[in-house]
């Protein structure tokens, strides 16, 4: 399932101008725009570790600025405009972001990512970066 942000929705964009696919294994986005990708057969409730890695074989290659990719959890109401959720990201440029979304929206370390050694940084525009988040 996913979702576009309501903002990018009102400026005419949809779900069909981002692709998501499987190969084997592998999950594979194709980005366009603001959207959140969900599998409701996923779902805890007891303690529970998230954890996953992104690889962006070509940084920027598709953006005039770094777009972050991560991991949502503590998910409502997905399939809503009143969905919520927090996710942590991780962006090629070496710097990092735990945001909240709902109806009214929070911020964990502020309104901008942050740089932390810990994350990744890809050497120039258009060469590969790997990143891993765990929750």
């Amino acid at each position: 399932m996913g979702k576009i942000d309501a903002r990018t929705a009102a400026s005419g964009q949809d779900i069909e101008d981002s692709k998501l696919s499987m190969d084997g294994e592998v999950l594979h986005v194709m980005t366009g725009p603001a959207v959140t990708y969900w599998n409701a057969a996923n779902s805890v409730s007891d303690d529970y570790m998230i954890k996953a890695t992104f690889h962006e074989p070509q940084y920027m290659n598709r953006n005039g600025h770094p777009h972050p990719y991560g991991i949502i959890f503590g998910g409502n109401d997905l399939r809503t405009d009143s969905q919520s959720y927090l996710y942590c990201a991780a962006y090629g440029n070496g710097s990092f972001i735990v945001h909240g979304f709902g109806p009214d929206p929070f911020q964990m370390i502020g309104r901008r990512a942050e740089a932390n050694d810990a994350v990744n940084k890809a050497a120039v525009q258009g060469e590969p970066v790997t990143q891993q988040i765990a929750v």
